[in-house]
C-alpha cells in the first residue's frame, strides 16, 4: 500500500465537523474492469488503472484529495485514503465509474494506512496518533482512540488490530512496538516490543505476523516475527531500514530503503534482492504473482510483475503513473 513517512500535498479544506460524512458532487470517473490494478499518483492526486493483459493505462479518477496515500477495495467499491493536516476517505464505485461518499478527519494530522474486515475500516493517523473507525454499511466515522503514539502500518487479524507505533524522529523513535487492540474492546491496548520505528506489517495467516521497521533510515532497522499465540518475538533480521513488507509463496517480499525488493525466508535468510537500487513504493501480491511498483525519483513510476515461484520479473507495465510519489495499489478480483 508507498514510502509513507514523506508527507506531500496542498492543504485540504478544512471542516468544521468531525468524522463527518456526504454524498459528493463531483465529476463523474471511469468504469474499471475486473481484473484491473489500481494506482494511486500522490503528487498529481489522483488514481489509474492498468489492464494486466493488455498493459492499457487509464485513469479513473482525479480529485482525489490530496496526497491519496493508500487504496483499498472490497466489493465493487474502491476505499481512498488521502492525507494531510485534514484527511480524507473517498469510496468509489468501481462498477459505475461514481464516487459514492466521503469522510472527513479534519485536523487529525495525517492518516497513513487503512485495514478491514467485513464490516469495519480501521485507519491509522501518524501525527494524529490515534486510530479511527469506520462503517463499511453507513460509511461514517464510528469511533477514535487516541494512541498517544504516532501510528503507521495496520493490519487486521483474527479479531484484533495490530497498529506499528513510535514516539517519532523528534523523539529518535523511542519505545517502538506493535499496539494491539481486540475488536470486542477497541479502548483497551497491550503492546509487543519491536525493533526501531516500524512501518509496515503482514501475515502469513498461520499465526505469524511480520513487521518492517526502517529504523533512523541509516539501517538501523529490521523485520521483528511476532507470535500472535503467544506474543513472543524475534528479530528476523537486523542492521536494514526497510518500508513496505508482504508475505507470500512461504517467503518475505520488503522494500529495502537502500533500494531494491528483497527477498527473505521466513527465518531472515536472503535470497535475492530484484529491482537494486530502486525505490519500492509497494508491493501487492495476487496468485502466482507479486507487484512492485517502482522507479527513481524523476522517472515516473513502473509496475513490476514477478513470478513467485522463480523470483523472475517476467512483465513490465511502465509509466502507471508520471509523478514521482506513488503510493499504493490494489488489485479489483
Amino acid at each position: 500500500m508507498k514510502l509513507k513517512w514523506l508527507f506531500y500535498g496542498a492543504l485540504l479544506f478544512i471542516f468544521s465537523l468531525s468524522g463527518c460524512s456526504e454524498m459528493l458532487n463531483e465529476e463523474e470517473g471511469a468504469y474499471v474492469p475486473h481484473g484491473s490494478i489500481l494506482v494511486t499518483d500522490r503528487q498529481n492526486q489522483l488514481v489509474n488503472w492498468v489492464d494486466t493483459n493488455t498493459g492499457v493505462i487509464s485513469s479513473v479518477t482525479s480529485s482525489t484529495g490530496p496526497d491519496p496515500i493508500d487504496i483499498f477495495i472490497s466489493g465493487n467499491y474502491a476505499y481512498i485514503l488521502s492525507s494531510d493536516t485534514s484527511s480524507i476517505v473517498k469510496k468509489y464505485d468501481l462498477d459505475s465509474g461514481k464516487w459514492a461518499g466521503t469522510v472527513y478527519y479534519p485536523n487529525k494530522g495525517y492518516a497513513q494506512q487503512i485495514a478491514s474486515d467485513s464490516k469495519h475500516l480501521y485507519i491509522s493517523f501518524e501525527a494524529g496518533k490515534r486510530l479511527e473507525v469506520v462503517s463499511i454499511d453507513s460509511f461514517t466515522s464510528i469511533f477514535s482512540k487516541d494512541l498517544s503514539q504516532n501510528a503507521q502500518g495496520i493490519i487486521y487479524e483474527s479479531d484484533k488490530v495490530y497498529i506499528c507505533v513510535s514516539d517519532g524522529y523528534s523523539s529518535s523513535y523511542t519505545t517502538s512496538r506493535i499496539a494491539v487492540l481486540s475488536t470486542n474492546d477497541l479502548n483497551t491496548v497491550t503492546y509487543i516490543p519491536s525493533q526501531k520505528n516500524p512501518l509496515f506489517i503482514t501475515s502469513d495467516g498461520k499465526g505469524y505476523l511480520y513487521v518492517s521497521c526502517a529504523g533512523s533510515y541509516a539501517n538501523d532497522g529490521g523485520i521483528t516475527r511476532v507470535d500472535t499465540s503467544t506474543t513472543s518475538t524475534n528479530d528476523i533480521v537486523t542492521g536494514k531500514s526497510f518500508g513496505v513488507i508482504e508475505f507470500a509463496n512461504n517467503r518475505l517480499y520488503v522494500a529495502d530503503y537502500s533500494g531494491g525488493l528483497c527477498v527473505y525466508e521466513t527465518n531472515g535468510t536472503l535470497v535475492t534482492n530484484l529491482l537494486d537500487g530502486e525505490s519500492i513504493s509497494d508491493i501487492l501480491i495476487d496468485g502466482d504473482y507479486a507487484y512492485a511498483l517502482g522507479g527513481n525519483y524523476g522517472e515516473g513510476k513502473n509496475i513490476y510483475r514477478i513470478t513467485l515461484s522463480d523470483n523472475v520479473i517476467d512483465r513490465t507495465y511502465t509509466g502507471v503513473i508520471k509523478g514521482d510519489w506513488g503510493a499504493a495499489m490494489a488489485i479489483y478480483k
